[in-house]
């Protein structure tokens, strides 16, 4: 679990309620590669989903060292960095992507749909964390 800490109930509902995660790779070069992403902490991992063709993919494929920032976006929030070692998860990833998309949408009806509308060429990364640093 954390290197810096254990994940307390605020720490946690941290993970749970931030929308996004700011996704940082390492690319060919060694410069970072950063984007914002959903995702979804199991309270093991965090999972990503996105496009196979993606330069994140590629970087994790390459290198799997990634840095996620869960920042909720307010002035004087409170936000965890993670360190970890990513995987990209292909094939059949509906049913990892769904309790992602849940997180987002409001009723399953939307998430389904949702779903439709984005599973062409899907995969999901998993980051399990080697390092947190917290701003608590």
């Amino acid at each position: 679990m954390p290197a810096s800490g254990e994940i307390t109930p605020e720490r946690e509902h941290l993970l749970l309620t931030t929308h996004h995660a700011i996704v940082a790779t390492i690319g060919a070069d060694g410069a970072p590669q950063v984007t914002p992403n959903w995702y979804l902490w199991d309270g093991e991992a965090f999972w990503i989903s996105t496009l196979d063709w993606t330069v994140k993919v590629r970087n994790v494929r390459r290198d799997p060292r990634v840095t996620l920032c869960i920042d909720p976006g307010v002035r004087s929030a409170d936000y965890a960095q993670v360190s970890g070692l990513a995987e990209v998860i292909e094939g059949d990833v509906r049913g990892g992507t769904l309790p992602l998309i849940r997180k987002y949408e409001p009723d399953d009806e939307t998430t389904l749909a949702h779903w439709e509308g984005i599973r062409a060429d899907r995969v999901l990364i998993r980051v399990r964390p080697v390092r947190w640093q917290w701003r608590f």
